[in-house]
């Protein structure tokens, strides 16, 4: 794990919010760690209720953004799906190509011999996790014929996704 360092003195300027020991939803702040190099906002060292540490920007936590290190979207994940996500989507979304004779592209996927063993959306998730931003897909990786499963998915740039096509004659890395 990565250290964190806990920077010894706050910075004297009147737009800066002392955040050190106060609580917000499940994170206590221990200290200030810093300020974003380029916006220049302040950024927190922070220990949430799970025991993980993680550095969090002052402003996220007192409009309520983040409120955990994590586990709590996991949590909600297990307790109640999450069919508002942009990752539900895509897991609906994979599953219909694989399992689905009706599907526009099942021709390319199921028809093809590829499966879905994925048991539910939890699994999914815990598999490969948030998506790192709108502009990254679903891609089946190390393996382009094999299943979506465990070890062979993972969030790709389109890019990425494309040199890992088929039809590609270079592999992505």
């Amino acid at each position: 794990m990565k250290k964190l360092r806990l920077l010894k003195m706050l910075p004297k300027r009147y737009n800066f919010v002392n955040e050190t020991g106060k609580r917000h939803s499940h994170l206590k702040v221990i200290g200030f760690a810093g300020r974003e190099k380029l916006s220049g906002n302040a950024l927190w060292l922070v220990e949430c209720d799970c025991g993980e540490r993680t550095i969090v920007r002052g402003s996220h936590l007192r409009c309520g953004q983040t409120r955990s290190c994590g586990h709590l979207l996991l949590e909600s994940v297990r307790k109640h799906g999450a069919s508002k996500l942009p990752e539900y989507k895509v897991f609906t979304e994979a599953k219909q190509r694989c399992t689905n004779p009706r599907s526009w592209s099942w021709h390319l996927y199921g028809g093809r011999g590829i499966k879905f063993k994925f048991k539910n959306f939890a699994e999914f998730f815990a598999a490969v996790g948030l998506r790192p931003s709108p502009r990254h897909q679903i891609d089946r990786f190390p393996d382009n014929n094999g299943n979506y499963e465990v070890g062979n998915v993972r969030w790709a740039l389109p890019w990425q996704n494309a040199l890992n096509r088929r039809t590609s004659l270079k592999r992505a890395a």
